[in-house]
């Protein structure tokens, strides 16, 4: 079974992990003084639902599709607050899912389960490709255009292929690309140059939309389950005990870089230049994990954000994201149009987000005098107070009503201002 391999591969970190997570707080410290991409930006929404979240779409700025195990597919057209359940007609896991926008799109799953809808989501049709091996499993959809487009999966432990289409999904051939294990993760740059990853740590390159595939070996013989590139030359490639590999001449060579943790690594993305985030966790304690970097992947900064691990994850645009996982894990990521004057002059850590009675926060003491507002998502000032002279200061957040809210700091003399995001539960 897939899932045992999983699990196996990843029961052997839950000692280290225990480390780890002693010094979280001491390297959320070091974030707040840090230019990466803001952590604080991520919150928990929910999902209405605890099946196992496995795959996300965002193909509008509102709309937004989840997918899981059980056939499950849910829909939100504002922007997560609420969800509607669709009928798939399935009850097999369904792990990725892709829309071209708000109504056209294809979900892929277990035993070559590949269904197409055009009418955003209220039907079905079943579009697996013809010819597939017993126990094949769908993992992997990559598309160039509204036509062409990939996917991949395999028989895990056995063999790996990939199915192209040049009709936005109706029908699908099989490449000749044969892979000794599951192809899990596909990116295409271009209608002609791709990549795709293998559960046996191999990665594989076409520069001929697909009909040739080179592979570049990793050496690493671990589960890598995805991979993305910021443009043609570079990329990573993240996978099982933390790894993580980077390329800088479009995947000719990989080196190994030090993630600072040892979790299993699901879903990586690149979503503003050299800024990108990854997600996991740990499997045996079911636990999240998120990293950043804002230099292409050769530094990073990590926390753990819930308790549920996640699994995958897309982004709209730079400022708009979502990330999904088990138990019905379902985060997003929205960073406000405007972060404020102050932003790249003091660092703000706010914690524990979510919060319950209290929210801290902490500042350098260069800026010791400010002006505090709590605005709830409608705009509306629910608490305010003034910060004057320490670093450190606490906000009672008990009579608050649980939600989202926006932290606006204003600096007294200067008049400027910096914006931070919580979540009350």
């Amino acid at each position: 079974m897939e899932s045992n391999r999983l699990n196996l591969a990843f029961s052997s970190y839950t000692n280290m992990k225990n480390i780890i997570k002693l010094s979280t707080f001491f390297c959320l410290l070091s974030i707040a003084s840090s230019s990466i991409a803001q952590f604080e930006n991520w919150y928990s929404i929910q999902s209405g639902t605890n099946t196992d979240l496995w795959g996300v779409s965002a193909p509008t700025q509102d709309v937004v599709y989840i997918c899981g195990s059980d056939g499950l597919i849910k829909k939100s057209i504002n922007g997560g607050v609420n969800w509607s359940t669709l009928n798939s007609g399935v009850n097999l896991a369904l792990f990725n899912i892709y829309f071209f926008d708000a109504d056209k799109g294809l979900v892929i799953g277990n035993n070559g389960t590949m269904l197409r809808t055009i009418n955003g989501g209220q039907s079905w049709i079943s579009v697996t490709p013809s010819g597939l091996p017993a126990n094949f499993h769908f993992r992997g959809i990559a598309f160039v255009d509204s036509n062409i487009g990939y996917a991949s999966g395999g028989v895990s432990g056995l063999s790996g292929k990939i199915y192209k289409t040049t009709n936005g999904g109706v029908s699908w051939t099989a490449l000749s690309l044969s892979s000794p294990d599951v192809i899990g993760s596909l990116r295409f740059l271009s209608s002609q140059i791709g990549f795709a990853s293998n559960y046996d740590g191999d990665v594989y390159k076409t520069i001929n939309g697909g009909n040739s595939w080179t592979l570049v070996p990793t050496g690493l013989g671990v589960l890598m389950f995805e991979l993305d590139f910021s443009d043609n030359d570079n990329g990573l490639v993240i996978g099982s005990g933390g790894t993580i590999i980077k390329t800088t001449n479009g995947g000719n060579l990989w080196s190994t870089i030090d993630g600072g943790v040892t979790d299993y690594l699901s879903s990586v993305k690149f979503y503003d230049g050299n800024n990108a985030f990854v997600v996991g966790g740990d499997v045996d304690e079911n636990s999240a994990t998120i990293l950043a970097t804002d230099d292409g992947g050769l530094t990073w900064e990590f926390y753990y954000p819930l308790e549920n691990r996640l699994t995958r994850m897309t982004f709209y645009s730079s400022s708009l994201g979502y990330a999904v996982g088990i138990t019905g894990a379902l985060m997003k990521y929205d960073n406000p149009s405007s972060v404020g004057e102050l932003e790249n002059e003091v660092y703000c850590l706010v914690y524990p987000n979510p919060a319950r009675h209290h929210l801290n926060l902490q500042l350098n003491p260069d800026y010791c005098n400010y002006n505090i507002q709590v605005m709830d998502i409608s705009g509306r000032s629910v608490l305010s107070n003034q910060f004057n002279n320490t670093g450190f200061h606490t906000i009672d957040t008990s009579a608050l009503s649980e939600g989202v809210y926006l932290l606006r700091l204003t600096e007294v003399k200067s008049g400027k201002t910096l914006v931070r995001r919580f979540v009350k539960e």
